[in-house]
């Protein structure tokens, strides 16, 4: 059985990740473009993710921080439109931050089967 924060940073990240990752598919259908590309890639490696936390694997947070760094690569790539805030900026940065924080946590309960993470 997995944690309770894992199983809420799960859910959070998927319930933030998927209107996104829904979002890009129809820009590239819509209209194609290198940032629709970009998005529609880092929120589909995020929802994979989220599967590998879901199952307590290491890969899965190796790979979120990996696509989460992509992600923060594109908002500081890709200029703010008109009308948002630079808060826009920081939100990226602060959710990797409460995610590395709450895994940091169960860290050494990574790759234990799932009848060791019972206690």
């Amino acid at each position: 059985m997995r944690p309770r924060s894992i199983f809420l940073l799960c859910f959070a990240v998927a319930v933030m990740t998927l209107p996104k990752f829904l979002n890009a598919v129809y820009a590239l259908f819509v209209s194609p473009s290198g940032y629709a590309l970009l998005w529609f890639i880092s929120n589909g490696l995020v929802l994979v993710s989220c599967y590998g936390l879901w199952h307590m694997r290491k890969w899965g947070v190796y790979l979120f921080v990996g696509a989460w760094l992509v992600k923060i690569a594109g908002v500081l790539w890709f200029p703010l439109e008109p009308g948002k805030s630079t808060l826009l900026l920081w939100f990226p940065v602060v959710v990797l931050l409460v995610y590395l924080a709450v895994v940091a946590h169960h860290w050494k309960d990574m790759n234990k089967e799932s009848n060791e993470l019972i206690q």
